[in-house]
């Protein structure tokens, strides 16, 4: 199959991994062929079978999207403008969420997303912006260490290994998915303290994988970590080529 591949912020190399669904689709066999940027004549060849975009904002206008007759699978993993994944592959530009949207599932990979067992001396830690109500969150709980997500690569995942309990608590109305953050917590052997949604109890039992908050930081239990640990390991890069490519 002939894939061409848009991502704008192709620069894991230089933070110490590799682009994880990219390589997974050239690891099965797949012609993949990687674009920097927009270009519309790679994109309307018709020996293309697919166009696959990994980005945050809108890639091409809806005019563009109609001239591309190969199907078009979009991934969007927490905001909620650009390209969006849907059961169907009918993959357009979307400002608008509705019932029948499907967000791509964040995945790991086990070979750099693994849990170093470091002494973990930091309680609760929490990776991601401090904006809006994770201002309050962490007011309400001066306990939780916040870290500089500005870190990239085996940086990010030593200091994800320094934590006990990973703290995420993205509320339904803010997140489309799964955090990605999540997935990492469990897969570096965090035990996961987010909230209850729906969508990350598809992938994770709570009380047996993570642990619901209820307005309390819970204790860590290594039990717990462990088992969440064990279902993020599964949650490949090629196992989710697989399921987008057999629909």
């Amino acid at each position: 199959m002939n894939i061409v591949y848009i991502s704008t912020a192709h620069k894991w190399k230089e933070r110490g991994v590799t682009r994880g669904l990219y390589e997974a689709l050239k690891n099965l066999g797949h012609r993949v062929i990687y674009l920097k940027e927009l270009d519309m004549d790679v994109c309307t060849d018709n020996d293309v079978d697919e166009v696959w975009g990994m980005f945050s904002g809108r890639i091409f206008t809806d005019a563009q999207a109609s001239q591309i007759k190969a199907r078009k699978v979009g991934f969007n993993l927490t905001q909620k403008h650009g390209l969006i994944y849907r059961r169907h592959y009918d993959i357009m530009y979307s400002s608008t969420i509705d019932e029948n949207t499907e967000f791509f599932i964040p995945s790991i990979d086990p070979t750099f997303h693994r849990n170093y067992y470091s002494d973990r001396t930091i309680k609760y830690g929490f990776f991601g912006k401090i904006r809006g109500h994770r201002i309050q969150m962490l007011s309400d709980h001066p306990e939780i260490v916040a870290f500089d997500i500005t870190k990239h690569g085996i940086k990010l995942i030593q200091s994800l290994n320094s934590v006990q309990v990973g703290i995420d608590l993205e509320s339904k109305k803010l997140a489309h998915t799964i955090p990605h953050r999540i997935m990492e917590y469990a897969a570096c052997g965090c035990m996961v303290c987010c909230l209850y949604r729906e969508d990350i109890a598809r992938i994770f039992e709570y009380g047996k994988d993570i642990v619901e908050y209820k307005g309390r930081l819970p204790e860590y239990n290594a039990e717990i970590a462990e088992s969440g640990y064990r279902v993020a390991q599964q949650q490949t890069y090629s196992r989710r080529v697989k399921e987008i490519l057999n629909g």
